[in-house]
C-alpha cells in the first residue's frame, strides 16, 4: 500500500538464538590481572548474572607473558573467560 509504514523489528526478532548446549553444571576460568580495569567489568558482570561462583578465578600478570597464556589469548592481554566446552573469549566487551 503507497505511504504505509511498517514496522521495525522488535529487538528480540533481531538477536540469535541463544544456544542450548550450555548447561549449568559448567565452570570457566576467567584470567584477570587485578590492576585491569577490563577485568572489574568483566567480574561484575559475571557477579550481576549469578555466574560468580562458576567462575574459577585465575590471577596472572599479562606483562610477564605467562606461560601457555598466549594459547588461550593470542593478543596476550586481559581478561580472558575460558568455559569448559568452548573455545576462549578475550576481550572484555565479548566476555560481558
Amino acid at each position: 500500500m503507497p505511504g504505509a509504514r511498517l514496522a521495525p523489528p522488535a529487538v528480540g526478532d533481531m538477536l540469535p538464538a541463544r544456544s542450548n548446549n550450555w548447561h549449568p553444571g559448567v565452570h570457566m576460568k576467567l584470567y584477570f590481572c587485578a590492576a585491569s580495569p577490563y577485568t572489574r567489568k568483566a567480574r561484575v558482570t559475571a557477579i550481576e548474572a549469578g555466574l560468580a561462583a562458576k567462575i574459577e578465578m585465575v590471577e596472572i600478570n599479562p606483562w610477564t607473558d605467562p606461560a601457555g597464556y598466549r594459547d588461550l589469548n593470542p593478543i596476550g592481554k586481559v581478561p580472558t573467560l575460558v568455559p569448559d566446552d568452548g573455545p576462549a573469549l578475550f576481550e572484555s566487551a565479548i566476555i560481558c
